[in-house]
């Protein structure tokens, strides 16, 4: 899907993103396919326990509407995942005004899927990695709405703690700026206004903190698509920071990404979950959605015939050999 020349690890660190499982137990229907979603993250665990990864990252999303029992289904799910996981919040993983049941609180998804504390940092293998809520505020003006916000306090803990990483790749759930207009622009291509999807409301000062401390990458999921967008030295005068986006694994197109990060660069593979049957039926049902349902099917069937969407570095011919980075195979998947 891409090649970065930054970040670079000393030690070569292999991560598995995974996005918006939206795992539903008692919803039927809609384009994300809810009454599939256990079987899809089912699959995805599968197949991830195969990739030797070092941890799994989920940049949220991991139920439908942050119900008890949805997160329930989630952790028998998890409990056969080999690697560590860490996760944040996504916007449908903490409690709404709207939501028409009890939803499991945001204390709970903390003790479950952070190192007990939100946001946080964790070294895996070469790779210092930095978690951020963007789902939550304790001023509770998410509360009414699936749009996004990193706190001040959030953003003042990393850039204290990122200057000094060796490698430090942020995650968090509601994708940037860079990704935000990449997306409107792709909309606008299919005639389709994208504006009413939810954004992260400070991105802007996200990704000034990202630029000024240093940080690359950032690992985003939130709007189902894949994609690759960079903020360039020009708008900020640091390095680039790049933004890669995970698909997810329930709504077309179905993959989880693995990302490889060693002395030469980061290589981002697009790891499909879905059988050819299960694809086309994932593409019919966001087809017989809304219009940005549409615009998205669309854009995700486009962007992933133009696979690599960036190549910013190139192995050299004796670096090409089966290695940490070597290309992978997808699922081996058959329809029934």
């Amino acid at each position: 899907m891409a090649r970065l020349a930054a970040p670079t690890a000393s030690r070569p660190t292999r991560l598995a993103v995974l996005a918006d499982p939206h795992v539903s137990t008692r919803a039927e229907g809609s384009p994300k396919q809810f009454e599939r979603t256990e079987g899809f993250l089912e699959t995805a665990i599968s197949d991830i326990n195969s990739r030797d990864v070092d941890a799994v990252v989920s940049v949220g999303d991991l139920t439908k509407d942050g119900a008890p029992w949805d997160f329930a289904r989630v952790d028998d799910l998890l409990a056969g995942l080999d690697a560590p996981f860490f996760a944040v919040p996504g916007n449908h993983d903490v409690p709404k005004t709207f939501d028409s049941h009890r939803s499991a609180s945001r204390g709970r998804f903390v003790d479950h899927y952070t190192p007990g504390i939100l946001p946080y940092q964790v070294q895996v293998g070469g790779v210092d990695l930095f978690a951020l809520d963007s789902a939550w505020t304790p001023e509770g003006d998410l509360r009414d709405s699936h749009d996004g916000r990193v706190t001040q306090g959030q953003l003042k803990w990393l850039a204290d703690r990122a200057e000094t990483a060796d490698c430090p790749v942020v995650f968090t759930h509601h994708t940037l700026p860079p990704t935000a207009r990449q997306a409107a622009t792709s909309g606008a291509a299919t005639g389709v206004d994208m504006s009413a999807v939810p954004i992260m409301r400070n991105g802007e000062a996200v990704m000034e903190t990202l630029a000024d401390a240093g940080v690359p990458l950032a690992l985003t999921g939130h709007i189902h698509l894949p994609g690759v967008a960079t903020r360039d030295s020009a708008e900020s005068g640091n390095d680039p920071v790049t933004e890669v986006t995970a698909p997810s694994i329930c709504t077309f197109p179905q993959a989880y990404l693995v990302v490889d990060i060693d002395s030469r660069g980061t290589t981002v593979r697009y790891v499909s979950t879905a059988s050819p049957s299960e694809s086309m039926a994932a593409y019919s049902a966001r087809l017989d959605g809304t219009d940005i349902d549409r615009a998205q099917a669309a854009v995700g069937a486009t962007r992933t015939a133009q696979f690599p969407l960036i190549e910013d570095w190139h192995p050299t011919p004796a670096l090409t050999s089966p290695s940490p980075t070597a290309p992978l195979s997808s699922p081996q998947r058959t329809d029934d």
